[in-house]
């Protein structure tokens, strides 16, 4: 909201025109807002309706449900066409989850086809531990080896970028390939999907910890990336936006794989999901909503 009002400001005073472009049912601001909505109702608003992303008609009906909010019906569809695996031990879960995406890497031989994606840091750094032991055990990386951190690159490894660099040619989260490492300079050679041009990293933006895998994002991170297919691990920390964002990634397919909490089934409170209901335990965080909401929503008037 302070940024939005600080723009407008400096639109209005050189006496420009601002257009506003998003999507209200993604992601929220991650500080106060909820602007974007209440604008998009008061204000002439252009809609794009049509999905052109999604190949399957059922998946882009399921996509258009669980947008609004329809939950259990987007869940249902999911589950009938084989799109959802529930478990309740975590790390079977990431190993089902990496297992499929390694699968799919093999049939179509494009690492950059398919992506894993997680709600939090630590399962997202686990799952790029399982995805890059998975290319490495396959043959998949080649060449020398360069250590930076906690962290070894080799040819062939899928790498995110995590700050902009324009000297470089790179953006904060630019998804690439390493075509070259030379352990010399400590340096590497990357293609970065979006053009599909080589840039050269230095030590320097290495040593900074710019740099990460890039087999499993962040649905933060993966908020404009289109592929293949996806392999969402859902669990704690999940919401209807996050979920919206990272089942729409995929084109040919998007899968969903729910964590239950372990011990959920001892639990008996009137207000909870049923025990031995390992589905409708799952699928809870999808029903809450991390919208944000405007102050003038609410019809607030000066005194």
């Amino acid at each position: 909201t302070r940024q939005l009002a600080a723009l407008s400001d400096q639109v209005e005073e050189a006496r420009g025109k601002l257009i506003l472009i998003g999507d209200h049912y993604q992601l929220p601001e991650i500080e106060a807002g909820g602007l974007f909505h209440v604008l998009s109702r008061r204000l002439p608003a252009a809609e794009l309706t049509e999905n052109l992303r999604q190949r399957q008609e059922w998946e882009r009906t399921a996509l258009a449900q669980l947008r609004v909010g329809l939950v259990d019906r987007a869940v249902e569809m999911y589950r009938q066409h084989r799109r959802l695996v529930i478990g309740q031990n975590r790390d079977d879960i990431l190993s089902q989850a990496v297992d499929d995406w390694h699968q799919h890497v093999v049939e179509t031989g494009d690492l950059a086809d398919a992506l894993l994606l997680a709600h939090d840091n630590k399962t997202v750094a686990d799952l790029n531990e399982l995805a890059r032991g998975h290319i490495a055990a396959s043959g998949g990386l080649d060449g020398p080896v360069l250590q930076i951190a906690n962290r070894v690159f080799q040819m062939g490894d899928r790498v995110l970028c995590l700050t902009n660099r324009s000297r470089l040619g790179v953006l904060n989260g630019d998804l690439a390939t390493v075509v070259n490492v030379d352990p010399g300079p400590r340096s590497m050679t990357v293609r970065v999907d979006r053009d599909l041009e080589t840039r050269d990293l230095p030590d320097w933006y290495l040593d900074e910890g710019h740099l990460d895998y890039g087999y499993a994002l962040t649905g933060h991170k993966a908020q404009g990336v289109t592929v293949g297919r996806t392999f969402a691990v859902i669990g704690e920390g999940t919401n209807q936006e996050w979920a919206y964002v990272a089942m729409s990634r995929g084109r040919v397919a998007n899968t969903a794989y729910m964590i239950c909490p372990e011990g959920v089934e001892q639990c008996t409170h009137l207000s909870h999901q049923p025990r031995g209901d390992p589905l409708g335990v799952a699928k809870s965080g999808l029903h809450r909503s991390r919208r944000q909401s405007a102050a003038i929503e609410f019809g607030f008037s000066p005194p």
